[in-house]
């Protein structure tokens, strides 16, 4: 019988924690951008509490208490057009707690896991490798390039023909590559990243049953699809992750999708 493992990533975490009607704003509704896509899956969780689909590892969870405050400030900061930093954390007291308790409740439905360092350290290796290969190979991806190439495999007379069909056929990753130069180049996954990957992995070689599928869910880029400006998603990097290290990693509607 198969089971479901879903490694929840702080944002995620964050996400269905943050939703607060703040009375020191007038009763000012402050919420994730990623709320209502994040909270089902909790409420999943704790309705199947005994087949313990959520997973968080200490690390995670240290990220997410630690991250909580800043992220209800900045929502606080946004509404008010301020910086988060000029903020008097004594007026938001009452909001803390409850979103501190929000997160708890959360935290609660979840198992955590302990992680071998010595192992995970093992394991990191090959992550850093792997994204190190993913922005090499993104130039290859480049639509101009492949564009060229096309034009230049025929015959001369038919090549002002062809430019115009591959630039039809490229024409949605014109839209793609620069957001994936964006997420693997100009901004590339850090060490956070890398470990949450590396701990997924790490879970993932703990099953001697070959049954479980572990999953991450997340709302970083790093990890799950791509959202383009008409709504639409691109998998490039999660199908990569899971052709290499058999994790699926998506956004938290998805993941809820796939365990139901």
């Amino acid at each position: 019988m198969v089971e479901h493992k879903v490694i929840v990533d702080t944002s995620v975490l964050l996400a269905a924690s943050l939703n607060h009607v703040c009375q020191e704003e007038g009763n000012l509704q402050i919420e994730d951008n990623f709320h209502k896509i994040s909270k089902p899956l909790f409420e999943h969780f704790e309705m199947n509490i005994d087949k313990e689909y959520g997973i968080i590892t200490y690390e995670i969870e240290l990220s997410a208490k630690t991250q909580i405050v800043n992220a209800f400030l900045k929502k606080i900061a946004q509404k008010n057009k301020i910086h988060f930093t000029t903020i008097n954390l004594n007026k938001y007291s009452f909001s803390l707690i409850k979103i501190n308790e929000a997160l708890d409740r959360n935290i609660r439905l979840l198992t955590r896991v302990p992680i071998n360092e010595r192992e995970l350290t093992e394991i990191l290796k090959k992550v850093s490798n792997f994204y190190g290969k993913l922005s090499r190979n993104i130039d290859k991806l480049n639509p101009q390039t492949r564009i060229n190439r096309r034009v230049r495999s025929v015959n001369f007379g038919l090549r002002s023909f062809e430019r115009i069909f591959a630039t039809e056929d490229e024409s949605k990753n014109f839209i793609i590559h620069p957001k994936l130069i964006d997420k693997l180049k100009r901004h590339p996954p850090d060490l956070k990243d890398y470990r949450i990957l590396a701990q997924a992995i790490y879970i993932k070689k703990r099953d001697k049953s070959g049954n479980t599928i572990v999953s991450i869910t997340s709302t970083d880029y790093h990890f799950s699809k791509i959202r383009l400006e008409d709504g639409s998603l691109h998998d490039y990097i999660p199908s990569k992750i899971e052709q290499t290290f058999h994790i699926k990693c998506d956004w938290p509607d998805e993941i809820l999708s796939l365990i139901k």
